[in-house]
């Protein structure tokens, strides 16, 4: 598996990162960070939700989104050590890909990179990645899609180690989407070397098939 990380050009990381945007922490943050023991950040936290599922079985949720917005982020902000914090980003993130349309990019784009800077080993990190990934794909939104994979590039180059397959798979299809078959190619081709029982390894073989009968046309 090593040995196929000769394939990979700097071109196949030439790109920024969503996640390395910079999060600046605000005094209040800190204030609260300082004043509220964890028992006291768990109760407050835990009153707060409770008000927005009352909120939500009252009204409208499209009417009372911006209450919901409001409550979350509080949540997110001055109980950062509660469990229910994390959880409030991914209700954040999923409120703006799916109770907006468009979804609303630079939020979830400035929240999801907030989220993992304070919690990289977040329970919820998963599933929140797997939500954006598929808001781009589904939107068509290829440049942004290569880019927030790149991290998961940038890695597996300088470790030789890949979280999950679909990550440079979703990267690769990508690029493929782009234009550029050849990055797209070795992406694919890392996928069925390293991960060859799973769905995105036999997608992978397609997309090959399908690259070389469009690089057969070029000639």
């Amino acid at each position: 598996m090593i040995s196929l990380l000769s394939v990979l050009s700097i071109s196949f990381i030439g790109c920024g990162s969503v996640a390395e945007r910079p999060v600046s922490a605000s005094p209040e943050k800190t204030e609260n960070k300082a004043e509220l023991s964890l028992a006291e950040q768990e109760e407050k936290s835990v009153a707060l939700f409770q008000q927005v599922f009352e909120m939500v079985g009252k009204n409208d949720r499209s009417t009372v989104l911006d209450k919901i917005e409001s409550a979350y982020r509080e949540i997110a902000d001055k109980y950062p050590k509660a469990p229910l914090a994390q959880e409030c980003y991914w209700r954040l993130i999923t409120l703006y890909l799916n109770d907006y349309n468009p979804p609303l990019y630079d939020k979830i784009e400035a929240t999801y990179a907030e989220f993992i800077k304070k919690y990289p080993d977040s329970p919820f990190r998963e599933e929140t990645e797997d939500n954006i990934a598929k808001m781009y794909y589904i939107k068509g939104q290829w440049d942004k899609l290569m880019r927030f994979y790149a991290p998961a590039i940038k890695k597996f180059i300088a470790t030789g180690k890949l979280g999950r397959p679909q990550e440079i798979f979703l990267y690769s299809e990508a690029k493929m989407k782009l234009g550029d078959l050849t990055e797209s190619e070795k992406g694919f081709k890392i996928v069925m070397a390293n991960f060859p029982d799973t769905r995105e390894a036999s997608l992978a073989a397609q997309r090959l098939d399908a690259i070389a009968a469009a690089k057969s046309k070029q000639h």
